[in-house]
This record gives structure tokens, C-alpha cells and sequence, in this order.
């Protein structure tokens, strides 16, 4: 059916992680980290598992382009283990259990 609104609709939560992903980027490595570490990992267990793991992956390709700021690698580093380890590793885990559940 129809989408009852922007936020249930896969697409358009893609592209907005994508403009959220991008502008944090563009702002410097401390908006990066703004994101992750106050935004991210706080609520990874409270937002759609898709929504979180579109902006980590939009944040990752944003960070790869040559245009991303000036201590934008060390900054990821540093994030890397809070980013695996308090929210994908989780997400996956689960969905690992629910894929179970079914079979």
C-alpha cells in the first residue's frame, strides 16, 4: 500500500539519512562525531534498524569522497569500535535471531 507517511517510507528515509550522512561530513570531523556518539548510538535500539544502518552507511561513503574535511579518517577510527560494536553488532545479532525464529 501507500506509505502513511515520509518517515514509513523506505526511500525517502534512505534519502534523508543520506542528506543528514552528507551535511554531517561536510561540517568537520566534530559533526561527525556529533552524530555518532549523540545521535547513533543513543538511539539505535529506539529508531528503525533500516534507518540507522542507511546514515552509518551514507556516513561511511561520505567519508570516503576527497572532498571529506581534513581529519575525517582519524575521526572514523576513532568512532569505529562504538559504531560495530553498540550498534551494527547488535542490529545483526538480532536480525540473525529473528532469521532463526522463522526457519
Amino acid at each position: 500500500g501507500t506509505p502513511l507517511s515520509a518517515f514509513s517510507n523506505p526511500v525517502a528515509m534512505e534519502s534523508l539519512c543520506a542528506i543528514v550522512a552528507a551535511n554531517s561530513v561536510a561540517c568537520g570531523p566534530e559533526e561527525i562525531s556529533h552524530l555518532v556518539m549523540d545521535w547513533i548510538v543513543p538511539s539505535f535500539d529506539s529508531l528503525p534498524p533500516f534507518a540507522v544502518v542507511a546514515v552509518t552507511m551514507h556516513l561511511a561513503i561520505e567519508c570516503l569522497g576527497k572532498g571529506a574535511p581534513a581529519g575525517t579518517a582519524k575521526e572514523l577510527r576513532k568512532l569505529s569500535q562504538d559504531v560495530l560494536g553498540k550498534v551494527l553488532a547488535p542490529i545483526l545479532a538480532d536480525a540473525v535471531r529473528e532469521s532463526d525464529a522463522e526457519g
